[in-house]
């Protein structure tokens, strides 16, 4: 599980810094989502779903890249059967109108809150926090690369335990094949002349912690994690932070306790508190205890970077 998730991961610095290239070429559409159906099959059965897939065309052709769609249709498939309890039922169909394809996932599973919809694509977006298989990567992925083919995804549900649906729009392009892989091309900031910034993680969401890790590695940082306040207070007296992530409500020690053990030993270091609260009396309180900046929970790839560009 944990190969996957960095493996999601991973494509979504690509896709942030530009380092990513589409190859795409003119493609039948059918071979690919079987391709797609039948990599996320296993899962599908393992909870004794029952899967039905229907197509209205089964010669839709598009111009695309063939392994990303059928990652954006594996991705979302798999979050219809992790999402759906045993037993449940998950419907694929496919249709097209001649300027774009239409591919709706439905299941009959958890369903999401109308209030939630517009967070279940943000980068460690977790409805459910006490999830371990699942941390909020692979619909950021999915609405990655369907952007990336100049197309669309929503989703939609009645409520909690009225199933959702994921929409996904491509656009059927009559263009002849590309010699040449087009380069994504994504704004981001020129990190390659600064020195690695030492920078810690401090959660007892080990999975969460690890992930974030490495994306602090891809932006160049070097990195150290605890998962309790007093484990941050030890690794940090060998290690030496110039910045630290920290969960302000952890086991053994909280965050605010342990931010005023690491501003005296460390003075010069910035705290940045991880909080699932983001009012201004929740701003006040860890600023009080000594933090430099606020994150609210799940902290973007953009958030992060923002409070990185204070180490200069």
């Amino acid at each position: 599980q944990m190969v996957h998730l960095i493996d999601d991961l991973l494509d979504i610095s690509r896709i942030n810094t530009g380092k990513i290239a589409l190859k795409p070429q003119v493609i039948r559409l059918q071979p690919v989502l079987e391709n797609a159906i039948e990599s996320v099959r296993p899962l599908i059965d393992s909870f004794g779903h029952r899967f039905t897939f229907r197509t209205h065309d089964s010669d839709i052709h598009l111009t695309a890249d063939p392994h990303r769609i059928s990652q954006i249709v594996s991705n979302v498939l798999s979050n219809a059967a992790k999402y759906t309890p045993p037993n449940g039922s998950i419907e694929m169909e496919v249709k097209g109108d001649g300027s774009k394809v239409r591919i709706e996932i439905r299941d009959n599973g958890e369903g999401i809150q109308p209030s939630e919809i517009d967070r279940i694509f943000g980068l460690f977006e977790q409805l459910d926090p006490s999830r371990q298989d699942d941390l909020g990567l692979g619909l950021t992925l999915v609405k990655n690369l369907v952007e990336l083919h100049q197309g669309s995804i929503s989703a939609s549900s009645g409520g909690k335990g009225k199933g959702s649906t994921f929409t996904v729009e491509l656009p059927m392009l009559s263009a002849p094949p590309v010699e040449e892989p087009v380069q994504a091309r994504v704004p981001t900031s020129d990190n390659s002349s600064a020195l690695p910034k030492r920078v810690m993680v401090v959660d007892d969401g080990k999975s969460t912690v690890q992930v974030i890790s490495l994306f602090l590695q891809m932006e160049g940082m070097e990195t150290s994690v605890a998962y309790d306040g007093e484990e941050a207070i030890r690794v940090a007296g060998d290690f030496k932070p110039d910045m630290v992530f920290m969960d302000l409500g952890m086991p053994k020690m909280d965050g605010f306790e342990a931010a005023r053990h690491l501003r005296a030993a460390h003075p010069d270091a910035l705290l940045i508190a991880l909080s699932g609260w983001g009012r201004d009396e929740d701003r006040i309180r860890s600023k009080n205890a000594g933090f430099d900046g606020h994150a609210v929970k799940p902290v973007a790839p953009n958030d992060l970077r923002k409070f990185l560009a204070m180490l200069g």
